[in-house]
């Protein structure tokens, strides 16, 4: 009798080993095949459409990101983030009381491919391309009508799309087995603004497509606005 319970407990023991390094082998395949990361970072952003060039609306962006490993070297990602883009118009003629601000709170959902070119254990470098969906969250204004004699953003501002998309690439590169760095261009496809009163439609019948604000009658009208921000972010993965 002692036999067979010595037997019949040396074969639970193994079959209970057994289960948990199966247990631990299906939950080793599944890290490897799936993971996830923290995004902080700035971004530096403008808006094409306000008369206006440069880069000069600095912000702030983080968040999580889910990752889907396809092979050694190529990984599905998808991200949230929350993100600060805008705009910070400097007038010309130097006059600070003239300068404006637009300030816009969003939420990304980036969705893209990142290609690691030598494989994941060869190569430290990476490449991201892919697009992005927006939600517009908030935003604010900051202006001096009496100075300036282009129109009012706050009035622009409540015929904002609340939604947009846009085509995102960029680099990096990891710094150990969790951190990397990376930055990125985000280059919005639809417009956040665009202007019904205005007519696109040149004398000859072409369309006008360039022209970023119109004159008329002496008074000065937005065609579009489209959203660009550039970031540099610090990833964590876990």
């Amino acid at each position: 009798m002692k036999r067979y319970l010595l037997s019949f407990t040396t074969i639970l023991l193994i079959s209970t080993i057994c289960s948990i390094q199966v247990e631990a082998q299906r939950k080793q395949t599944i890290k490897q095949r799936f993971n996830a990361g923290l995004i902080i970072g700035g971004t530096i952003s403008q808006i094409d459409g306000d008369d206006f060039s440069g880069y000069n609306k600095s912000g702030l962006e983080g968040g999580l990101k889910g990752i889907a490993f396809l092979s050694q070297n190529i990984s599905l990602n998808v991200e949230m983030l929350y993100i600060q883009k805008g705009a910070r118009i400097e007038h010309y003629n130097g006059d600070r009381n003239q300068n404006r601000l637009l300030h816009l709170d969003f939420m990304d959902v980036p969705l893209y491919i990142q290609i690691k070119p030598s494989g994941e254990g060869d190569s430290w470098f990476f490449l991201d391309a892919g697009l992005y969906l927006s939600r517009l969250l908030d935003y604010q204004v900051e202006e001096n009508m009496s100075l300036t004699a282009y129109p009012s953003l706050e009035e622009t501002a409540l015929q904002f799309a609340r939604t947009e998309y846009g085509f995102l690439f960029g680099a990096g590169g990891d710094i150990n087995k969790h951190l990397g760095i990376g930055i990125r261009m985000c280059y919005g496809l639809s417009k956040m603004y665009e202007n019904p009163d205005i007519q696109r439609t040149l004398p000859d019948g072409s369309v006008n497509r360039d022209v970023y604000f119109q004159e008329m009658y002496g008074e000065k009208f937005y065609f579009f606005f489209r959203n660009y921000h550039l970031s540099a972010r610090l990833i964590y993965n876990f």
